[in-house]
């Protein structure tokens, strides 16, 4: 049986999941979300689509997915630069 957060459609937690649409872009919010975190949009939107269109990825909530995957990408970042200060 298939595990219920990847059959689109399914109701769960009172939402319908959905695949990622076609058409989809981050809202307003999400972009305003992305700049505040550092996030490069040009560069992480097409990782973010790639992403889950190759991984069959089916949300309640596009937009909080995209605001993880910021929130994911700038600490990763962080990390990174933290990492890079320690070594030198």
């Amino acid at each position: 049986m298939s595990h219920p957060s990847r059959l689109s459609g399914r109701l769960l937690n009172g939402r319908y999941r959905t695949a990622l649409a076609s058409g989809w872009r981050p809202s307003a919010a999400g972009l305003l979300f992305a700049a505040a975190s550092g996030v490069n949009v040009l560069v992480q939107y097409p990782a973010f689509r790639a992403h889950h269109r190759s991984a069959g990825s089916v949300m309640a909530d596009w937009n909080a997915c995209w605001r993880v995957w910021c929130r994911d990408v700038a600490t990763a970042a962080a990390v990174r630069r933290r990492t890079a200060g320690a070594a030198a």
